[in-house]
């Protein structure tokens, strides 16, 4: 629990320094296994959803590369994720991480069983300063957007009051000109 606790901490740490930050675009962009990050993100987290009494569930595609900050984009899914873990509250709850690649985009959906939100609520998420949970401070998801956007990503939610809700990241493929990613398409496209 301290190291869940400790990168939590390093992330409100990232969001702070991201906000003095604001303006400038420019970051330390790489290529990414976004399939590690997102398995390192799941064992990270399962003990803070072990203690909030929800269970993961996680079906992650094998080589999803995208080019991207790996700092940034951790942060990201570790808000995401934790929001998602927190909307199941006194509860048995369940978060799923699915991940693919659909064409030349990488789509991840993280989905909880919680409270859900209003259509209100949804057309909300993103502005500064509104949160829909009693403590939060309406910046993690304005953080989150911004990132997201800087790299070339969407992010969407769906979701239903008393049933869950769903997020949806999005972001291009990385293509590495050394590798040919053409059966991907064909097998895509073919069924």
């Amino acid at each position: 629990m301290d190291l869940v606790l400790t990168e939590l901490d390093r992330a409100q740490a990232i969001i702070t320094d991201y906000l003095g930050m604001a303006g400038q675009k420019s970051m330390a962009k790489e290529k990414i296994n976004l399939t590690d990050t997102l398995n390192d993100i799941t064992t990270l987290m399962t003990s803070y959803a072990n203690y909030k009494t929800v269970k993961f569930k996680c079906e992650i595609d094998k080589d999803l590369y995208v080019f991207g900050d790996p700092i940034k984009l951790k942060q990201v899914f570790i808000n995401i994720i934790k929001n998602s873990i927190e909307a199941v509250p006194n509860m048995e709850g369940l978060v799923t991480i699915h991940a693919c690649l659909l064409e030349s985009t990488i789509h991840i959906k993280i989905s909880d069983n919680g409270i859900g939100m209003t259509k209100e609520q949804i057309e909300r998420l993103g502005e500064p300063y509104y949160s829909s949970k009693d403590d939060g401070t309406g910046l993690g998801l304005t953080v989150t957007y911004s990132i997201v956007k800087n790299h070339g990503g969407s992010v969407k939610y769906i979701s239903e009051v008393s049933k869950g809700t769903v997020a949806i990241i999005s972001f291009p493929l990385y293509f590495d000109t050394s590798s040919d990613y053409s059966h991907l398409f064909n097998e895509n496209l073919s069924g």
